[in-house]
């Protein structure tokens, strides 16, 4: 691991403030951050044209060498628990995927799972596009990814337990943190693992439209017919009604990617993903070095050909995707109480600990930023 993950990872550890309650400065820092994404391009992360004129098409770009100003690494959030003030790490690492130097982010706009234009290219004088916008964003994944990764592996590597010790690794620029402390993270893990069958090790957050569209056929499958009773035994656990989606869904822009006939939120969503370090490891191992797909489709095909291994969160209790929702009408809101402010769902009436406004619902996610510092 880079001297620099680590000294990333003791600032986040040793530097908290005293008089923060729990979670609080985490609320206001993926809050500005959802706010001062402007929502562009990924920008090319290769030299390109270190010793090659401008003018002149390179071939294939991937192999090309990194800028300094791309290179990417997880960032480690900080909840500010007692345990992290003692100089510990605490019992749930929380990681993002950031420019190491800028703390830029690093994924593409929200819209681009329907616009398809997620990253820059270039355009050469012999009408040639190289590298075009796909090839721009597969490698800001494929960099992500590694990073998670190496992250994973250091924290595995310091024998603190990864069969046992909890990660989550969420998207940047476009999540929100709802204020949960670490306990209640941890129970509601626990509490989906437990409705789920109980063998699980990772818990992904679900969405109400399948992205890339066409996995929505691999769900209707007959052997992926468990999805259903698995969603039904989640929600059942939380007493949330089974068709609670007929309240919050807007599925009737089909540009915006479809639902199911009924609209349910049963999809998986690599926004938040929560684990077991050496689970994460299994399940990432190929994406930072030799998946070429969209990393969703991934996590969409490891979930269903692992239903021991992984479950979702059906009713949006740890994490939450806007993405398809009634944006006028969404099925959580900021609440203010004396100790501040947190992010509550009308579906459970408890807190929701992140919400991804991915997709369609970026704009909106700025609204409950917004909110959340007013």
């Amino acid at each position: 691991m880079t001297t620099g993950v680590m000294l990333l990872a003791l600032v986040s550890l040793v530097c908290v403030g005293p008089a923060a309650s729990e979670g609080e400065s985490l609320i206001t820092e993926l809050a500005d951050e959802v706010l001062s994404n402007r929502q562009t391009l990924l920008s090319i992360p290769w030299e390109i044209y270190r010793d090659t004129p401008s003018f002149r098409d390179v071939g294939y770009v991937g192999e090309f060498p990194i800028k300094d100003s791309a290179a990417t690494e997880i960032h480690l959030s900080s909840l500010q628990t007692s345990r992290e003030t003692q100089g510990f790490p605490p019992n749930v690492l929380i990681g993002r995927a950031l420019v190491k130097d800028s703390l830029n982010v690093t994924q593409p706009p929200s819209n681009f799972r329907y616009t398809g234009k997620g990253g820059e290219e270039i355009k050469h004088l012999n009408g040639l596009t190289n590298p075009v916008g796909d090839l721009t964003v597969w490698q800001w994944q494929r960099m992500r990814w590694s990073a998670a990764k190496e992250w994973l592996e250091y924290w595995a590597d310091r024998g603190i337990g990864s069969a046992t010790r909890l990660a989550i690794i969420h998207s940047n620029g476009d999540v929100l943190y709802g204020g949960c402390d670490e306990n209640t993270i941890v129970y509601k893990y626990n509490r989906i693992v437990s409705a789920s069958g109980g063998s699980q090790k990772i818990v992904m957050a679900a969405e109400l439209s399948p992205w890339p569209a066409d996995l929505g056929w691999s769900y209707n499958m007959s052997s992926s017919s468990w999805v259903e009773g698995r969603r039904a035994d989640v929600l059942s656990d939380v007493s949330v009604p089974a068709d609670w989606e007929s309240t919050y869904a807007d599925c009737t822009d089909p540009s915006l990617g479809p639902c199911s006939s009924s609209p349910k939120y049963m999809y998986a969503n690599s926004g938040f993903i929560m684990g077991t370090i050496d689970a994460l490891i299994d399940m990432i191992a190929e994406l930072g070095t030799t998946y070429t797909g969209w990393d969703n489709r991934w996590f969409n095909e490891y979930y269903l050909k692992n239903p021991a291994t992984v479950t979702l969160d059906y009713a949006g209790d740890l994490s939450i995707s806007l993405h398809n929702m009634k944006l006028g009408n969404l099925p959580l809101e900021v609440n203010s109480t004396s100790t501040g402010k947190s992010i509550q769902s009308k579906l459970t009436n408890g807190s929701i600990c992140f919400v991804h406004g991915n997709g369609n619902s970026f704009t909106t996610l700025q609204g409950v930023a917004r909110e959340l510092k007013a």
